[in-house]
């Protein structure tokens, strides 16, 4: 844990996540935790939840602006990739412009956790083998996606609200992946 450490800091992340979601009410403390990484820009003002056909629909209030998303229900487990969207897409909502984002501290040393850091650190705790990061793999993760598959969205509204938020990070960020995203997902649509 010390190595994971020297990467990034206590107060940039945490681990004690709860070990079993029992209903949409068990998400709260991880909203809240993962908002405290944020230095006080964002915090949970209040939190409904609605279940619906093997979903968590959630309205959280953040800055005095109610933010809906939805999670899958996995078992009792977090819904880590739905979970980490719906906090990134908060913080792009509520303006913010530093370079952290909210990223997944699955596999390595935590079964799951969330760190509010830059995706340079992100990347090296992945090289580093501290957290799980398989390059290659579908948003669900559940299959392996091949170079050349192309990108599958569930709406059209979806593909434009990832466009959006790319075209967010590209500029405010040197970091030419969000450029080569864009590009990628627009020549999908042709």
């Amino acid at each position: 844990m010390n190595y994971f450490n020297d990467i990034i800091t206590d107060d940039q992340h945490f681990i004690d996540v709860p070990d079993c979601i029992a209903d949409g009410s068990s998400y709260q403390d991880t909203f809240e935790k993962a908002f405290n990484l944020t230095n006080g820009f964002l915090s949970l003002q209040d939190l409904t939840w609605f279940e619906n056909k093997g979903r968590y629909d959630f309205e959280l209030k953040v800055k005095d602006k109610i933010h809906k998303f939805s999670l899958d229900i996995v078992s009792d487990y977090v819904d880590s990739n739905n979970t980490i969207a719906g906090l990134n897409q908060i913080l792009l909502d509520s303006g913010y412009t530093g370079d952290e984002r909210f990223c997944d501290l699955n596999g390595g040393v935590a079964d799951f956790g969330i760190a509010f850091i830059t995706p340079l650190k992100e990347a090296r705790l992945a090289e580093e083998g501290l957290i799980y990061r398989v390059q290659g793999k579908n948003e669900v993760g559940s299959e392996t996606k091949k170079e050349g598959d192309p990108i599958i969205f569930k709406s059209e509204e979806d593909r434009e609200q990832l466009l959006e938020t790319l075209s967010k990070w590209n500029s405010e960020s040197d970091d030419p992946i969000y450029k080569q995203l864009i590009d990628l997902i627009k020549s999908e649509s042709k």
